[in-house]
Order: structure tokens, then sequence, then C-alpha cells
């Protein structure tokens, strides 16, 4: 995370599509209030080489004020934002005002960066509505619970959206934030074009605000695959199924339909990571073009 960031920090316009983002305590007290900001803001501490969520701290300004400096590197520190929640149609139930994160691929082949249009949403697991003033991390991380999360698939066929939410245009607004922050794959952008039989696969984490737009929180390297498949043949062969499917009703698409925990999911999630895999491949090995590849959107170079 700390080397992400050294990537955005000294760019505004790269940076604009991260959170606020500080690599020391010093730091973070000192950025700015904006006017529409609580008086007592929440700030994340997360561990520079954590994943799934595990070593994040929130706390409040007025805490973070008594923390003990961390050595350069160790952490980096956001700001919370203004976060959009997820709400079912009626207002009530399952998804019923939730802090959700949206995970995206993205494939880094021949010099060219691609963002797959399989994505999903989780959101945190929960017996109330989303505080955006609460610490508890419950509360506030999607990922924290990673065997019983809720998911939200969206296979983005068509260019029509539920009217309970807006997916379509949050993939174009994660693609939009992506190409401010195409500065940030230079690395593996280079190496690929110097190479053509290397490539990458990465995914990000994004957070919708409350205008709608896209915030990019991290990446993570070939992400979750392994992990994922153990948790499948843990439900498949012991019955240890956690994790729910919500999946959109076609006839009544302002609807949700939520089902228990089985092992369909994994039937069902599998299949769906395996179309990005198998994009992945398809492209590598030259066996189509992009733009023979309809779940592919190129993240550009912005012009000015």
């Amino acid at each position: 995370k700390y080397t992400l960031y050294q990537t955005y920090k000294d760019n505004p316009i790269t940076a604009s599509a991260f959170p606020p983002t500080f690599a020391t305590i010093e730091e973070a007290l000192a950025s700015p209030v904006e006017d529409d900001e609580v008086k007592d803001p929440l700030f994340f501490i997360k561990d520079s080489g954590g994943t799934q969520g595990k070593g994040i701290r929130v706390v409040r300004r007025s805490e973070l004020e008594s923390e003990e400096e961390p050595e350069l590197g160790e952490v980096v520190i956001q700001k919370s934002i203004n976060v959009l929640t997820i709400n079912d149609a009626e207002g009530k139930g399952a998804l019923h005002q939730r802090r959700f994160d949206i995970r995206f691929y993205m494939i880094i082949v021949g010099g060219k960066a691609y963002l797959h249009s399989n994505m999903y949403a989780m959101w945190a697991h929960t017996s109330r509505p989303f505080d955006p003033l609460d610490t508890d991390t419950e509360n506030q991380l999607p990922k924290l619970q990673l065997s019983c999360r809720d998911f939200l698939f969206f296979p983005f066929e068509g260019d029509e959206s539920s009217k309970a939410f807006d997916p379509v245009s949050w993939r174009n607004q994660i693609l939009s934030s992506m190409i401010k922050a195409r500065p940030t794959l230079d690395v593996l952008l280079q190496a690929t074009a110097s190479d053509p039989s290397s490539y990458h696969l990465l995914a990000g984490d994004a957070i919708i605000d409350q205008s709608g737009r896209a915030i990019i929180v991290e990446y993570n390297d070939w992400p979750g695959y392994s992990i994922f498949n153990e948790h499948r043949s843990r439900c498949v062969d012991e019955g240890q199924c956690c994790r729910r499917i919500v999946s959109i009703d076609e006839k009544e698409a302002s609807r949700y339909s939520l089902s228990a925990p089985s092992a369909e999911f994994y039937h069902f999630a599998h299949g769906y990571r395996t179309q990005i895999f198998q994009d992945l491949v398809l492209l590598v090995l030259r066996l189509k073009e992009s733009n023979q590849l309809p779940r592919l959107l190129e993240i550009t170079e912005r012009t000015v």
C-alpha cells in the first residue's frame, strides 16, 4: 500500500482517484478540513503489506492525535469519505444501508491495461445499518469476515441497470477513475510492453462516493483465486458454506433475491471468475484481439 501511494502522491490528478492518503500521522493531522466534513472524521490506519482487511484500524481524528508515529513505510493512513450505501428496493432487509466495496479486475498485457466487466460487490456483514461515524471494523470493512461476507455479482451483459442502484454507472466510473490512476500501472505496462510473453492480472477495490464517483482503495496481485478455491472445497466437501449470493431478478430488476448459504454459490462464482481468466488466456496467446472480447474495456491514457 505504501509503494502504491508513492506512485501517485505527487500527481494531483492521479491522487484524485484515491482517498486522501498519508504516509505519516503528522501529514494526516495537517490535512485540510473540507466544508462538508464532519467535526471528528475517521481515518483508516492500514498495514502496508496487509491483505483481506487484516490489520486495519479505524480511529477518529481526535484519537489519531495520541497515536505513536510508525516507521515510515509501515502503514498508510486514509481519510474516510462520504460513501454510498447499498440498499434494497424496499429500504429494509439484508441490503439496507450497508457499506460496500466493488472488486474489479484488470488484465495487463502488451503494454496495455484492460478493465474486465465481471465485477462484484462485497458489503459489511452486520446486523445494523451503516453509520459513517462508527469505528467498529465490522461496520466499516466489508472484507473483515472473509468466510461470511455477502456478494452481489454484476455480469454487465446489457446496458440496462436496476432502478434500485446503477451498477453500469459504477463500472463506467471505475473505468474513468482508472484512466486517472493509469500512471500507477506504469511499471507493469512497461514490463509487458518490453516482453510480449509477459502479462499480469491485477484486482482493485473501489468504493462509490455520494456523488456516484468511484474511489480506488487499493490493488491486489493475482487476487483470491487460491483462497477462493480453498473455501469452495471446504464448502463442497465439508458443508461449511457461509457466503451468500444475491442476484437481480430479470423480470423485476428493482428487486433482489437472497439465497441461503450453499455450494451453488461457489459453482456460480467459480464460473464467473473463470471468464476473467479465460479472457486473459485468449489475449495473452493472441487467439483473440481485445476488440473481439466484449468484456474488456481498455484503460487508455488520459487526454488533457
